[in-house]
């Protein structure tokens, strides 16, 4: 769902990039938004974010009469802003929750301490708090970047994401899948008679699933539920094709529907 609206932001700009209009706030503040919560529910979804993020930076640093660098820091604290505001809240709601979950594991350890069904100092037993305790990306990050903790939940060969969990989860999608991000990685974009990178929706995509799927691997406990967020830019590639609908004439039913969208806003400015 998350990734879904990332996506969808970064699809509307290019689209509103295409016929002129500037959208100074509302994208990167959604982005920025949409990279908290995705981060915050399990923090592997920065990998599949990334090129998305990237994507819509190289876009929007094109779109003004300010040199690229400038575009892409302004754009870049925009994001940060909405990131840090968001990820702010979260971290104060976990902060007030766990804290008085806390002191009432802590009130119940002194009751049995002083009953003597715990041996020991009280202070040794008893749990503090910290700012990192709560902030839960971070958390998550050091205990899966330690191997002693990985192998607690079983360890896996590099591949089995690429070769077993992919396949698994999504069939043909993931064939198809395969057979594209190559074709992508390495033709670059193609472009029509009209000039225009008229696939870069399809690319984004492609990287997206690349991304994940590359760095996920690196890991040694590779679990298929940590590559669901794949089906949304699959279903965005292929699913129309999976179905036996026909294809639109634009690269997608999604990129098409962003430019439309775009179109209508111009028109309704002029």
């Amino acid at each position: 769902m998350v990734l879904s609206i990332l996506l969808l932001a970064v699809f509307l700009e290019i689209a509103n990039n295409r016929h002129g209009l500037v959208n100074n706030f509302v994208a990167p503040f959604t982005i920025g938004i949409s990279c908290a919560v995705g981060i915050f529910v399990r923090f592997t979804f920065a990998f599949y974010a990334f090129p998305a993020v990237l994507s819509f930076l190289w876009v929007r640093s094109k779109k003004t009469h300010r040199h690229i660098i400038v575009n892409v820091v302004v754009d870049g604290m925009l994001m940060l802003c909405a990131f840090g505001i968001t990820a702010s809240m979260f971290i104060y709601i976990d902060t007030e929750y766990y804290s008085q979950q806390r002191e009432f594991d802590n009130m119940e350890m002194r009751r049995l301490v002083q009953r003597g069904e715990i041996n020991g100092d009280v202070k040794e037993n008893l749990v503090g708090n910290s700012f990192t305790d709560f902030i839960v990306p971070l958390n998550a990050f050091l205990y899966n970047s330690k191997a002693k903790n990985l192998a607690e939940h079983g360890l896996h060969p590099r591949m089995t994401h690429a070769v077993v969990n992919m396949p698994m989860l999504f069939g043909p999608l993931a064939l198809m899948g395969y057979a594209s991000v190559f074709q992508t990685l390495l033709g670059g974009y193609r472009r029509t008679s009209s000039g225009h990178d008229t696939s870069i929706f399809r690319n984004i995509c492609h990287w997206v699933i690349a991304s994940g799927l590359f760095i996920l691997s690196c890991a040694p406990h590779q679990e298929p539920r940590f590559l669901l967020p794949c089906l949304v830019p699959l279903v965005f590639l292929y699913g129309r094709d999976a179905v036996g609908m026909e294809r639109c004439d634009s690269t997608n039913a999604a990129a098409a529907a962003a430019t439309k969208t775009a179109a209508r806003v111009t028109k309704s400015k002029t």
